[in-house]
């Protein structure tokens, strides 16, 4: 039964990583958006420094994307190699 309850956590605490995916885009993204508009407006720029941390952004925002998957990727990977091993030694 423990064994049971340590798996249910684990699952639990592994949706509640995926379920912080549109944070992790939209978050660098209006912070993006936000730093370059008060820039612009200490500034005598129009729109430049909002455009340029609006896109640093974006990117940062997929950049994180990309790493939680390849962090989903290898769990994955390693709860089968967990399962075989206990497999073989059952």
């Amino acid at each position: 039964m423990p064994e049971k309850q340590s798996t249910l956590k684990h699952s639990i605490a592994k949706d509640i990583s995926l379920t912080t995916l549109g944070f992790e885009i939209a978050l660098p993204i209006f912070g993006g958006v936000l730093i370059g508009y008060r820039l612009d407006r200490l500034s005598s720029l129009n729109y430049t420094y909002t455009l340029i941390f609006l896109i640093i952004g974006i990117v940062m925002g997929y950049y994180n994307l990309y790493k939680l998957i390849q962090l989903e990727i290898y769990r994955l990977k390693v709860s089968k190699h967990q399962s075989k091993v206990e497999e073989k030694n059952t």
